[in-house]
This record gives structure tokens, sequence and C-alpha cells, in this order.
């Protein structure tokens, strides 16, 4: 190509809103994309532009490397195989969406995106990129929902302080992160479900005090961190739903007297916390349901202080199931706060 054609081509590209330079993982697969909002064009790597339709799915064998371009202003970009080992995206200031975009792609290794700031859904855009060992610092001043985002990228070591003062919605972002060992303070304030957010990142061992002042539900949100050694004292005054919270956090030996006065399901949610020797007071008094909420504690010695007596709906089969080494509350006290009608132990 001529050097006049080198800088048309150049230009060309600098002035699309959509640009993204795909490197295939050979030239012998098929490979699939997606943009919507708009028609676009694929080189297949030959150098000729196929033109596509709006939501039209473009697949093809690649030559060399493919460029996807459009100057339509699209508002998302998806790749459906997962046939990708590095994805660079020069162009891409009118997307709003990465909804799926690169959803179980184990064999991308290297990622990279100039302009994210009016995308408002990262959900699942990640999940399951389990060959991603680190991932940029992108702009998510625009998010709301990063449901599932990063769920099951086992390869992350580390994770930076992205932008999420706008986020409601975190559940499963982080779920299933193992080689996290460390998490940011990132601005959680908006959040209102955290539910399975750290679940499964069992490389954690302490967590930040991330403010969870919104938070209506904590399901399974840390659920499985066997390496959390420690627990902050966060704000859990407006939580309702505390099912599975820390179940199976091995390492705790103890938690902070979290206010937990708005909590009304408590359903296993220390269940197999094998480490926990001591337990505050815990102000349950509005609970309805504690099935398992003890079971498998086989160190827990003492609870200082803990109310069934809202009890109504008789959820409280195995609170205190495999509880060997409890002293306090003693034998009778734990039938009382496991019975239908509860009891008050302080």
């Amino acid at each position: 190509m001529t050097s006049v054609g080198l800088f048309r081509r150049a230009v060309e590209a600098a002035s699309a809103d959509l640009v993204a330079v795909l490197t295939p993982v050979n030239f012998v697969s098929s490979c699939s994309v997606l943009v919507d909002g708009g028609a676009y064009t694929v080189d297949w790597g030959d150098g000729t532009k196929v033109g596509y339709a709006d939501g039209v799915t473009a697949s093809a064998v690649p030559t060399a490397n493919i460029t996807v371009e459009s100057d339509n202003a699209p508002t998302r970009f998806k790749i459906s195989t997962n046939t990708i080992t590095g994805v660079d995206v020069q162009q891409s200031g009118t997307l709003t969406s990465l909804f799926n975009s690169f959803t179980s792609m184990t064999n991308m290794t290297s990622f990279a995106i100039s302009d994210t700031s009016l995308v408002a859904t990262f959900q699942i855009a990640f999940t399951g990129c389990t060959g991603l060992t680190s991932f940029p610092l992108i702009d998510t001043s625009s998010a709301t929902t990063i449901s599932a985002a990063w769920s099951g990228c086992t390869g992350l070591t580390s994770f930076p302080l992205i932008d999420t003062s706008l986020v409601a919605a975190f559940n499963a972002a982080w779920s299933g992160c193992t080689g996290l060992t460390a998490f940011p303070l990132i601005d959680t304030s908006a959040g209102t479900n955290i539910q399975s957010a750290w679940s499964g990142c069992t490389g954690l061992t302490a967590f930040p005090l991330i403010n969870t002042s919104l938070a209506a539900s904590t399901v399974g949100a840390w659920k499985e961190c066997s390496g959390l050694t420690a627990f902050p004292l966060i704000d859990t005054s407006a939580n309702a739903n505390f099912n599975e919270t820390w179940k199976g956090c091995t390492a705790l030996t103890t938690i902070p007297a979290l206010d937990l006065s708005a909590g009304t399901t408590f359903s296993q949610t220390f269940d197999g916390c094998t480490g926990l020797t001591s337990l505050p007071a815990l102000a349950t008094e509005n609970g309805t349901g504690f099935f398992a909420m003890f079971k498998n504690c086989t160190s827990l010695v003492t609870i200082s202080a803990l109310d069934t007596t809202a009890n109504t709906s008789g959820l409280s089969a195995d609170m205190f199931t495999n509880n060997s080494s409890m002293t306090s509350p003693n034998t009778s006290t734990r039938a009382s706060l496991a019975s239908s009608s509860g009891y008050d132990f302080n």
C-alpha cells in the first residue's frame, strides 16, 4: 500500500466511532463479532472491509489480525467466539453497554479499551476470562451495574481502583476470582446489591472498610472467602438479608459488633466458619429465620447475646448443629433459641 493509502486509512480509523483490533488464536478457526447501534465493517486480515448491518453477527476465518470499524455511533461491541487472544479497542467513545461483550473468552490474555466513559452496564462483560492476569484502569464513571462483570476471572491477582461511585448492582462482580490477594477501597456508597460480590475469593486475606450503608442484602457476599483472617466493621444497618454472608470463611476467628438490627433472615450466615471462636452480641431481634446459622462452627465457644423471639417462620433447624465446643449459650439455651417460639439470650 502507498504512503498516501496508509495515511488515508489512518485518518479513517482515527475518525471512526469504533475501531477494534483483534488478535486471533490461529488462522483456521472461525471468529465472530457483533456491533449494535450501527452498521459496521470487518477486515478479516486481507485489507478488504466487509460491511455488516446493525445487530448482525459477522463470522469468518481470519488471515491476519481482525479490524472492526464503525462510524455510525455504535452502542455495543461483542466478540462471540473464544478464538481471540488479544483485544485492543482503539476507538470506543459512543459505547454505552458492554453487556456480555467478552464473556468466557478464556484465550484472551490481553485487553485494552480507549474510552468507556459512557458505558452504563458492564454486566457479565468479562465473566470467565480466566486468561487475564491483570486488568486496566478503565473509565467506569457512568457505570450503574457491574453484575458478574469479572466473575470467574481466576487469573487476576490484583484489581485497579476503578470509579464505582454510581454503581448500585455489585452482585457477583468478582465472585470466584480466586487469584486476588488484595482488593482496593472502591466507592460502594451507591451500592444496594452486593450479593455474592466477592464469594469464592479464596486468596483474599483481608478486606477494606467499604461503604455498605445502602446495601439491602449481603447474601453470599463473602461466602467461601476461606483466606479472610479478619473482617472490618462495615455499615450493615440497612441490610435485611444475611443469608450465607460469611459461609465457609474458615479462617475468621471472630467478627466485629456489626449492626444486624434490620436483619430478618440469617440462614447459614456463619455455616462452616470452623475458625470462629467467639462472636459479639448479635442484634437479631427482627430475625424470622435462622436455618443453620452457626452450623459446623466447630471451634465456636461463646456468643455474647442472641435474640430469636421474632422467629415466626420456624426456620431454625440445624441452627447449632455440630457446635461441640460451644459453652455459652449452653445446650438447653441453644435448644430454646432454635425453637419455634425463640428465646432472648443476653
